[in-house]
């Protein structure tokens, strides 16, 4: 079966355009978050340029990947809407990795993924896009010996507007429809329970949640 791909060529995600240091540290906090869960086989899905897949492969991870492109070779092709490849995957992972990927689905059909990969799944870590236009990115870390560390991120939309499709991207948190306290609620909404939820103070453009099916 064919499907659409977005993304022009595979090579884009191993340009240094696209490898800067602020997609390191996401990268980083991919492999951290999947490291304190333990899990022994995980599902990557949209695995780019390989980078976390390998890096994860080499401390230990059984990963398998899915990707609609295959040009980034991955080791099912096919789509997180698609319910019966998704049922033939359950169960055979601890942990679904799915960073930058659903903005690339319209949000029903985001919505409806999750349904499925919770259905299917125990826990997910996913990150998504928190849109830079008119918004402000504040971080506050203060550390005084003797006292516990103050860490505070937060990200404030101001005049949201509409998000428009750029190609890629149907959505992004904090664009006017999709303000982050309604994603969260439509995570949970679906039956997924929110553990962990933050952005990335490196490259606030990442907005990162750990899911448990429970």
């Amino acid at each position: 079966m064919e499907y659409k791909t977005q993304a022009e060529s595979a090579d884009k995600y191993r340009s240094e355009r696209y490898i800067t240091p602020r997609r390191w540290s996401s990268y980083a906090i991919q492999v951290r978050e999947v490291m304190l869960l333990k899990p022994k086989r995980v599902l990557e899905i949209g695995p780019g340029n390989n980078i976390v897949t390998d890096i994860l492969r080499s401390i230990g991870h059984e990963v398998e990947t899915l990707d609609i492109d295959s040009r980034t070779k991955p080791d099912h092709v096919g789509s997180i809407t698609d319910e019966a490849l998704i049922q033939k995957l359950s169960h055979k992972f601890d942990l679904i990795l799915a960073c930058e990927i659903f903005e690339h689905l319209r949000y029903e059909d985001f919505l409806k993924a999750i349904g499925l990969l919770k259905a299917a799944l125990p826990v997910m870590v996913m990150s998504l896009p928190y849109t830079e236009i008119n918004s402000k990115f504040f971080h506050f870390d203060l550390k005084i010996p003797g006292l516990n560390r103050i860490d505070r991120t937060m990200k404030v939309s101001y005049r949201p507007v509409e998000h428009e499709f750029n190609g890629e991207h149907y959505w992004e948190i904090g664009a006017r429809s999709y303000p982050l306290a309604r994603i969260a609620a439509d995570i949970e909404n679906s039956g997924w329970k929110i553990r962990k939820r933050f952005l990335n103070p490196d490259n606030p453009y990442h907005y990162f949640f750990v899911l448990k099916n429970e």
